[in-house]
Order: C-alpha cells, then sequence, then structure tokens
C-alpha cells in the first residue's frame, strides 16, 4: 500500500495517479489563470481521497502551506487540489476575476489572519467573513 497527498490508501495493483483529472499541487499555483497541469489522478483516486474537485471558473487559493495566499482560476477543464487549497465559486453577482482580485489585494490582511503551530493556516470561516465584507 502506498499513499498520495491527502489521500487514503491505494492498493500497488490499482494506480491512482497517472490518470486523467489534472491534480493541481499548491506548489503550482500561479496567481492566475491555471493551465497546463502536467500531474494527474484517476477517478479511483479521486474517490478513494479527500481531494477537491473544482469546476471551471473557481477561483483558487492556498490555505496552508509555503505557498500559502497564492490564487489561481480553473481553466476550462475540471482539476482537483489537495485540501491546502480551497476552490471558490462566486456568487452570481462576482464575477471571478472580481473575486481573484479582491483576494489578491487582501493576501497580506488574510494572511495576517493565519492561525495554528507548526503550520500556519488560513481558514475557510475567516475566508468566508473576509468575501461577505466586500459582497455587501
Amino acid at each position: 500500500m502506498y499513499t498520495i497527498p491527502s489521500t487514503k490508501k491505494c492498493s500497488p495493483r490499482i494506480s491512482c495517479t497517472d490518470g486523467n483529472i489534472p491534480w493541481l499541487k499548491t506548489g503550482n499555483f500561479n496567481d492566475g489563470v491555471i493551465e497546463n497541469i502536467t500531474e494527474t489522478i484517476t477517478e479511483l483516486g479521486v474517490k478513494n481521497s479527500s481531494v477537491k474537485v473544482n469546476k471551471s471558473g473557481n477561483v483558487l487559493i492556498v490555505m496552508y502551506s509555503a505557498t500559502i495566499g497564492k490564487l489561481g482560476i480553473v481553466s476550462q477543464k475540471e482539476l482537483v487540489t489537495n485540501q491546502a487549497g480551497c476552490g471558490c465559486t462566486p456568487y452570481e453577482e462576482i464575477y471571478n476575476w472580481v473575486l481573484f482580485y479582491y483576494l489578491l489585494a487582501s493576501r497580506n490582511r488574510l494572511i495576517g489572519l493565519e492561525t495554528g503551530g507548526a503550520q500556519p493556516n488560513i481558514s475557510k470561516k475567516k475566508l468566508k467573513i473576509s468575501a461577505s465584507r466586500y459582497h455587501r
């Protein structure tokens, strides 16, 4: 048995990687449109893991790790991230690029809200509160 990040175990006889679903690692968030992802995961890997599926147009933010606060927008193809990547589906009234630039402009303030010991993180709750203040 082996594990893939943020996953349950996969059997060596059943590959969970090298599938057809793009798998974005937090180190590859680029503060822009996410395209050309080289790593992939299988549907079985998605089913047997805690990766999160993100649809086209979602705004992504890294909640913790060395790249905390990095952003991305999912391009044309659905992709998955591990639990460190938070996918935000904008409200109908808010265009995804508006949300993206709001989070980009708020990056330092959001990072200042991080909590935790060994691996500080921005909580989803604090992110929602921050975004809802903008939405008023």
